[in-house]
């Protein structure tokens, strides 16, 4: 009997050690190709538009200011007023004006009587010629300052455009250095911007440069820019110029800018649906290898169809443009015509 227990025990011990070597079977699953659409990256040479902000202000601009006491006389000018080259904007005598008149005539009143008076003598053979011409030359000279004297100060427009400031009233007495008024050329308007130190030599006088109003293209141009850096702004100060004849732009207006760079950029255009966006980084899925690789891009700009993209991307790859929601990095794929 215990020969039967013992064969049984040996039995069981033989059974388990043939199931310890028989390993389980692991069924791997392989991934599903997932079907995409492919295209060609190609580079392309664009303009190298860049935009900066700035407010419109007046190309030139004057103040005017006593430079004698005196009384205002005659002021016709209101802020906001057109007015001409040469146009007379206020008139204010001076101080004693009539006494220097006074004076001036009589010291020319004297010069002639003597200058008559040399004359004859010369004729009669009692004077020089020399004598004769030296009182007239005397004379002509105290004729001018009397016409001098008998002006008024005036202010005179240097140039066509508008009054900005009028400080002054009729009838009141100024002093020297007294502000009177001011007076602005808008046949031109400016835009003054900062660029960095980088920038600044790409940006040559002449470089086109342009705004938008009102649905219009404004042109203009590059017209003044400084190499001494403002420490506060840390950049250059740039000014474009833009023709205003028509009196439509208005100063104190800020403005977008478009500048058009001298240096073409490197840009490789792609559909505006094929990346994707997490957080401030974009990214794009190129195929190879039979996979979707996952590879972070520069968005220089972009509009409504398509993005330009600056780092990321060469020439010759094979960008996926559709199914890109379903890919991860490594994704094997499926690419159809």
């Amino acid at each position: 009997m215990k020969s039967i227990y013992i064969l049984f025990a040996l039995s069981g011990l033989i059974l388990l050690a043939s199931c310890d070597d028989e390993k389980p079977t692991v069924v791997v699953k392989k991934k599903e190709r997932i079907t995409v659409k492919t295209t060609l990256v190609k580079e392309q040479q664009v303009e190298n538009i860049r935009s900066y902000f700035g407010k419109l202000g007046f190309a030139r601009s004057t103040e005017f200011f006593a430079e004698q006491s005196g009384t205002i006389t005659l002021l016709q000018s209101t802020p906001g007023q057109r007015v001409i080259q040469g146009q007379v904007l206020a008139v204010f005598p001076p101080s004693n004006h009539q006494l220097d008149i006074d004076q001036v005539n009589i010291a020319y009143n004297r010069l002639k009587k003597d200058y008559a008076r040399q004359k004859e003598l010369y004729e009669a053979g009692a004077a020089s010629k020399i004598s004769v011409e030296t009182l007239k030359t005397q004379m002509e000279v105290q004729a001018k300052a009397l016409q001098q004297v008998k002006r008024v100060n005036q202010i005179v427009a240097p140039f066509s455009g508008m009054i900005t400031q009028v400080h002054a009233t009729n009838g009141q007495v100024v002093n020297p250095g007294t502000p009177l008024l001011s007076v602005a050329q808008t046949s031109q308007v400016t835009v003054e911007f900062y660029v960095s130190p980088e920038e600044i030599h790409s940006l040559p006088i002449g470089t086109k440069a342009y705004f938008m109003q009102h649905h219009q293209k404004i042109l203009g141009k590059i017209s003044r820019k400084s190499f001494q850096m403002d420490t506060r702004r840390q950049g250059f100060k740039v000014t474009a110029s833009f023709p205003n004849s028509n009196q439509k732009l208005f100063v104190g207006n800020t403005i977008q800018l478009f500048i058009t760079a001298k240096n073409r950029l490197q840009l490789t255009p792609i559909p505006i649906h094929s990346f994707r966006t997490q957080g401030k980084q974009h990214f794009v899925f190129v195929a190879k290898g039979g996979k979707a690789v996952k590879r972070e891009i520069i968005i220089e700009k972009r509009n409504e169809e398509q993005a330009m993209v600056s780092n990321g991307l060469r020439s010759g790859e094979t960008l996926i443009i559709a199914g890109i929601d379903k890919l991860e990095d490594q994704s094997p794929i499926s690419i159809i015509k």
